[in-house]
């Protein structure tokens, strides 16, 4: 099914995503940072399927 649907699981599933981030139990690998100026440069790199690790957009 759709998880929109579902936003009540949805929203339990992100509060528990949050907590054990904030308590260290997760830890995302960033392969690479591009501005936010840069979007469509970061979709093409992860389209071409050369990241690894996750792709951040930053702002300022």
């Amino acid at each position: 099914g759709h998880l929109w649907e579902r936003i009540d699981l949805l929203r339990r599933e992100m509060l528990d995503l949050l907590v054990d981030y904030e308590a260290g139990r997760i830890r995302p690998v960033v392969g690479k940072t591009f501005p936010l100026t840069e979007a469509a440069a970061a979709h093409r790199y992860i389209q071409e399927r050369q990241n690894v690790g996750k792709v951040v957009l930053t702002v300022g």
